[in-house]
């Protein structure tokens, strides 16, 4: 766990071992072996649920950067101060065709 906390910025060692020696002086909520492993195999269930979402938010960030690229006025907004990747196809698809 000291690897764990101390990997994160802004943890001070003090900190950290005060985490670590409540977390192991805590009492669990439950003993009940069912409560357990029926919210270990959720945990794991969500976690997967999450891997999934993220690989299809890849695909749709790679289809929006490759159509936005396409548009004769992605350079336009690609250059507004403060645009990155996400901010400008936002912002045309926003604006587009208004006056």
């Amino acid at each position: 766990m000291k690897k764990f906390f101390s990997s994160y910025p802004r943890r001070t060692a003090s900190n950290s071992v005060k985490r670590i020696q409540s977390i192991s002086e805590a009492e669990p909520l439950t003993l009940d072996n069912a409560v357990i492993e029926s919210h270990q195999l959720l945990a794991v269930a969500l976690a997967n649920q999450l891997l999934v979402a993220v690989k299809v938010i890849k695909v749709f960030d790679r289809e929006i950067s490759e159509l936005f690229n396409a548009l004769p006025d992605a350079e336009l907004y690609k250059s507004l101060p403060g645009t990155g990747p996400c901010l400008a196809p936002r912002l045309f698809s926003r604006y587009w065709g208004k006056p």
